[in-house]
């Protein structure tokens, strides 16, 4: 029987790291992460077809460290073609958004996506959750920021990626945290390689409760294009907070897809 490969992070640090820099947002994200597992370099040319389209800081940074896993696993920056079926089944037929305007550049254990767009910016797809498959579109718009009013493109990628690491770790000793999801997962499976993700079945969507010892395995865009012909994912808006010192909350606008009249 071959011996199962688990996660440890015993020996780093999940919740305190430090602010992400303004200048050079992303010079220790590996620093802070550890190294990148299943490494793939990018070249000149593959990051050049992508100016444009994500952050040039994300480009730089694919061409200087590589794409790969973080955090054993947790998530993987990715080839955006390699999720580019999935945005497409997405926004097939949406009068308002073209999945051609998304590139995904990464990915968590669990199949979420992140997604960049030069008018909408961040896009967040979410196709596994409990109730409803949802997809967050920030734009268009700035990127507001509770501590400069705005951030960068850059900076706000470079963020997302360095507190993967305090998501990781944040309530890491409760029951179903991220923590205790994928390190009952990568301990019982082994851990994931380059394409999969661990998925639950039954679907959550479908009746499933989402326990640690349901997660199997599976292919990410496999799973994800299943998940698409549950139901059209739900667009999600995001509204200010009364009072709530600039904090804002998510609702739900409509579905994406095609549109009755």
């Amino acid at each position: 029987m071959n011996k199962i490969t688990g996660v440890d992070f015993s020996d780093m640090n999940l919740t305190d790291y430090g602010e992400t820099s303004r200048e050079r947002p992303f010079d220790d994200i590996l620093d802070v992460l550890g190294p990148m597992s299943f490494v793939e370099p990018v070249s000149a040319a593959e990051a050049e077809r992508y100016r444009g389209r994500v952050p040039d800081g994300l480009l730089e940074f694919w061409r200087r460290s590589g794409r790969g896993a973080l955090l054993q696993g947790f998530a993987w920056l990715c080839d955006p073609a390699l999720l580019q079926p999935v945005v497409e089944e997405v926004f097939a037929g949406d009068p308002e958004y073209d999945a051609a305007d998304f590139t995904c550049y990464l990915y968590d254990y669990e199949g979420t996506i992140e997604a960049w767009g030069a008018k909408n910016q961040r896009c967040t797809i979410d196709l596994t959750a409990f109730d409803q498959a949802k997809v967050h579109v920030h734009g268009p718009g700035p990127l507001r920021d509770l501590q400069q009013g705005s951030r960068t493109p850059d900076f706000h990628v470079a963020n997302f990626l360095r507190i993967l690491g305090y998501r990781l770790g944040h309530d890491m000793h409760e029951d179903y945290s991220d923590y205790h999801m994928f390190t009952s997962a990568s301990n019982r499976l082994g851990r994931l390689e380059p394409g999969e993700i661990f998925g639950f079945f039954p679907s959550r969507q479908m009746g499933g409760e989402g326990y640690p010892e349901d997660m199997q395995k599976v292919g990410v865009v496999e799973h994800l294009l299943f998940h698409t012909q549950l139901d059209r994912p739900t667009l999600i808006g995001w509204e200010p907070i009364p009072g709530g010192g600039g904090f804002s909350r998510p609702f739900p606008i409509r579905k994406l897809g095609p549109q009755l009249d």
